[in-house]
C-alpha cells in the first residue's frame, strides 16, 4: 500500500461524530514557542484557547500533521542503534482525530471510541491485532511515576478502561501494565498546564521488534496549584479530551515489509538520487543528508525563513543545514543550484499533498544561498584563527 491510499483512507475513515478535517499546523506555531511542531493537537488547541485547561467550546477535529522532535535528530546523526525507526520530519496522522468537549461526562464514551478506532484502523489496513501490544497505566504514586517531578504521594489510579482492549478482541497477554509517564500524562507545555490522563502505548512486533506505531490518549484529571503556581493536587477534570493517531511512516514501512522508516515511498527516491550523485558507498550519509533536506525543506514551505526563526528555532535549524552541507561534501556531491532543484522538485512530487514544497522553490534556492556562505564564513573565520595561533 503507497503512502497515498494510506492517506486517503486516514483522511476517510470515520471519525467521532462533529469532527472537521482541519489545514495542519505551520511547523511554527504558537503551541511550541521555542521549538517547532512536536505532536498532533497543541498548535489548534493553543490558537483557539490560547491555554490548555478551560475551554468554552468543543474543539473536534483532525488532520494529519508534520513534525520535528530535535531529540529524534541526535538519534539519526549517531546512527543509534533505534534510529531505523526515526524520522527528522514525520507525520502524525489522526485516526479518530482529537476530541475535546465542553462536558467532562463523555470520557469514558470518547475513551472508547477513540480506542475502537485504533484497532479497527490496524484491522482494515491489514496490520495482524495479535502482534500488537498495548501499554497501560496501573496504580502508582504520583511522585514515583514523574520521578520526583510533582511531589505528590497520591495515588494515580489504575486506567478504568484497558480491559476494554479485550472486549474489543485482543488477548489478556496482550495488555502490559506500566507506572511511567509513557502511560501517564501529566504535562507542563513551556510554561502551560494540560489535563491529566492516561495513554496507551500501540506497539506492533516486526522483524522481531517492537515498533511504537500509534497512541490512544484520554484525559481525565486537571492539576490544582497552590499560591506559587506549583502543582499540590489532582481532581476530575470539568471537560473532555480524548485522541487516537498513528505515525503514518511507520505504519508505511510494516505494510510495505521495509526494514528502515526512511525506506518509504515517499522518502527512499531521495536517498537513491543523493546515492547517484555520490562518489562514497556509505548510505546512512545519503539518508542523514535527506533527513536534514526534509525537515529544512517542510520548514521554509510553511513560510519561515531563518531570519524569522527565534533563536533556539534558529539553533536546531543549523544543526539540520550543517550535517547537509558536511555529508555532501563528505560523499563527494558537487553541491550547486542544480542539485538542489532535483532535491526540491523530486521532493514536492513525492509529497503533492504539501503543494507549498513545490512552490518554495525560489526561497529554497536563496535560503540555501545565505546559509551555505555563512558556513563558509565560519570555516574561514576557525581557519584564520588558527593561523594565527
Amino acid at each position: 500500500m503507497d503512502t497515498a491510499k494510506l492517506r486517503e483512507i486516514l483522511t476517510d475513515f470515520p471519525k467521532y461524530k462533529g469532527t472537521e478535517i482541519i489545514k495542519p499546523s505551520n511547523l511554527v506555531n504558537s503551541g511550541f514557542p521555542s521549538c517547532f511542531n512536536l505532536s498532533f493537537g497543541e498548535g489548534p488547541m493553543h490558537e483557539l484557547f490560547g491555554q490548555y485547561l478551560d475551554y468554552d467550546k468543543n474543539l473536534i477535529f483532525s488532520t494529519i500533521q508534520s513534525c520535528i522532535r530535535h531529540e529524534d535528530w541526535e538519534k539519526i546523526v549517531s546512527k543509534d542503534p533505534e534510529c531505523y525507526r526515526y524520522l527528522n520530519l514525520f507525520d502524525m496522522a489522526g485516526v479518530g482525530g482529537m476530541t475535546i468537549l465542553l462536558d467532562g461526562k463523555n470520557s469514558e464514551e470518547v475513551a472508547k471510541f477513540h480506542m475502537k478506532s485504533e484497532l479497527e484502523f490496524l484491522k482494515k489496513i491489514g496490520l495482524d491485532i495479535g502482534k500488537l501490544k498495548i501499554l497501560y497505566f496501573t496504580e502508582t504514586p504520583i511522585e514515583e511515576a514523574t520521578k520526583g517531578k510533582y511531589d505528590i504521594e497520591k495515588l494515580f489510579p489504575t486506567d478504568p478502561y484497558y480491559k476494554y482492549w479485550v472486549e474489543l478482541g485482543l488477548k489478556p497477554e496482550q495488555l502490559e501494565a506500566n507506572k511511567t509517564r509513557d502511560t501517564m500524562l501529566a504535562l507542563n507545555v513551556f510554561g502551560l498546564p494540560t489535563p491529566w490522563g492516561y495513554r496507551y502505548e500501540i506497539l506492533y512486533s516486526y522483524e522481531n521488534k517492537l515498533w511504537d506505531i500509534g497512541t490512544v490518549e484520554y484525559l481525565t484529571y486537571r492539576p490544582t496549584f497552590d499560591e506559587t503556581s506549583k502543582v499540590i493536587d489532582i481532581i476530575p477534570f470539568n471537560h473532555c479530551l480524548g485522541a487516537s493517531v498513528v505515525g503514518l511512516e511507520r505504519i508505511a514501512t510494516i505494510l510495505n515489509k521495509k526494514s528502515n522508516v526512511w525506506e518509504v515511498d515517499t522518502i527512499y527516491p531521495l536517498i537513491e538520487l543523493v546515492k547517484e550523485k555520490s562518489e562514497g558507498k556509505e548510505e546512512s550519509d545519503a539518508v542523514v543528508i535527506i533527513q536534514a533536506f526534509r525537515a529544512i525543506h517542510k520548514i521554509i514551505a510553511d513560510g519561515n525563513i531563518y531570519s524569522d526563526l527565534n533563536t533556539r528555532r534558529k539553533e536546531y535549524i543549523r544543526g539540520f543545514y550543517r550535517e547537509f552541507f558536511e555529508r555532501c561534501k563528505k560523499l563527494g556531491i558537487i553541491y550547486n543550484q542544480e542539485f538542489l532543484t532535483e532535491l526540491i522538485e523530486l521532493n514536492a512530487k513525492l509529497n503533492p499533498w504539501y503543494p507549498e514544497l513545490l512552490a518554495s522553490k525560489y526561497i529554497m534556492a536563496k535560503e540555501f544561498g545565505l546559509r551555505e556562505e555563512s558556513f563558509k564564513n565560519d570555516r574561514s573565520i576557525k581557519h584564520r584563527g588558527v593561523a594565527q595561533q
